[in-house]
């Protein structure tokens, strides 16, 4: 299997874009499917899990399931070359004690990717717009 490599917009000084692979540009590319909701991506109507939409939802164990339901089918059915053993959602506390969504996610064996384990964490920003965050937290022990 090719070593995963994912293009972003960043341009460096010189004006040559920058790359990003192995885990980080698979985790991009798993924020990209869960940020985007339903018929937002071209040609593919079913993709996009919207996590956004349940930031505002009770913090209790039948939002958590809905959602590791949603990102599993979604995982699945677009990135059906990566093989997830876990996928585990959790409403945590940030530092301003504001509830904030916190998916992990765990590899089987993958022969391009070197570390297993990662979490993207979602918020909504406080000044007014709405706009989703998400950070990208590498080699997770929880």
């Amino acid at each position: 299997m090719a070593t995963l490599q994912e293009v972003t917009f960043i341009e460096d000084s010189y004006g040559t874009s920058h790359n990003i692979s192995g885990l980080p540009a698979l985790a991009k590319r798993v924020q990209t499917l869960l940020i985007s909701e339903p018929g937002s991506i071209p040609n593919c109507p079913r993709a996009g899990a919207g996590v956004g939409l349940f930031l505002h939802e009770h913090a209790d164990s039948i939002t958590l399931e809905q959602i590791d339901f949603l990102v599993s089918g979604q995982l699945k059915t677009y990135l059906p070359e990566y093989s997830f053993s876990t996928i585990e959602s959790r409403f945590i506390k940030d530092p301003n004690n504001k509830n904030v969504l916190a998916i992990f996610f765990k590899l089987s064996s993958n022969e391009d990717i070197d570390q297993n384990s990662f979490a993207l964490v979602f918020s909504r920003e406080t000044s007014g717009n709405n706009k989703i965050l998400s950070d990208f937290i590498s080699n997770v022990k929880r």
